[in-house]
């Protein structure tokens, strides 16, 4: 019996997201399909997290064990790849501990959010970033940011439809990087709620904008009540950038 990890990326622009969905295509389907031909039997994948409809992966893990030991890892590689989409590649194969889980051994998670904040964006990135044309207040959202930064209660920052009920997550990092007029949020944590990173990009949006006041965040963590998030960002500008064990 082999424990395989497998590094991924995908776009997913075409996608349900990464699990599996009774409606349409979901990433995890089309990765099982492709592994199962290609070693023989059923396979299983355990990935690191989920990917929404729409969010992409520069890093995405997953592992699955086979009882196949006669396949080399390179073939196993190539001959997946072989048969996925051209939006879905498999980067790195290895063998692992037996005892190495993809979702429950991580220790953090690094996603990245894409703005282009100018007037005209190319037709080539039009599905990897929000485009905002409208001047953003880039020093007042990045100076939000440091709010996010610890073990709090995130509940204010989770959609609606899902059944966690602990909410407290640690975000190590929170920051805003500017590259002339693009705007990269990324935050890196122990785990995520659902749609979080993109209602906190939503929220710094609206402060950036002037329509909330700075110390948004602040408040909002606070639980305090006259305060409400901003809308959810839109799908395409968020990456799952990064899976740390």
């Amino acid at each position: 019996m082999r424990n395989i990890r497998l590094n991924i990326q995908y776009d997913g622009t075409n996608f349900v997201g990464w699990q599996r969905q009774k409606d349409g295509i979901s990433v995890q389907e089309v990765i099982e399909s492709a592994v199962s031909r290609i070693l023989n039997q059923e396979i299983r994948l355990i990935s690191a997290g989920r990917t929404d409809a729409g969010v992409h992966a520069r890093q995405q893990v997953a592992n699955f064990f086979t009882t196949n030991n006669k396949i080399s890892l390179s073939e196993v590689k190539s001959g997946i790849n072989s048969l996925l989409p051209p939006d879905i590649r498999i980067t790195s194969v290895k063998q692992v501990d037996k005892k190495f889980h993809a979702r429950f051994d991580v220790k953090f998670k690094i996603y990245r959010y894409f703005i282009y904040n100018g007037k005209v964006l190319s037709p080539f990135q039009y599905r990897y970033i929000w485009h905002i044309p409208r001047k953003l207040n880039f020093k007042i959202m990045e100076n939000e940011c440091k709010y996010l930064i610890g073990k709090k209660d995130f509940k204010c920052f989770q959609a609606r439809g899902s059944s966690v009920k602990n909410t407290v997550r640690n975000v190590y990092k929170a920051r805003l990087i500017t590259r002339g007029n693009y705007i990269i949020f990324e935050i890196g944590a122990d785990g995520f709620l659902y749609k979080m990173v993109r209602l906190i990009v939503g929220t710094l949006v609206e402060i950036g904008r002037g329509k909330f006041s700075p110390g948004w965040i602040k408040y909002l963590l606070k639980a305090n009540k006259d305060y409400k998030p901003g809308p959810v960002a839109p799908p395409q500008g968020l990456f799952l950038w990064k899976v740390v064990y």
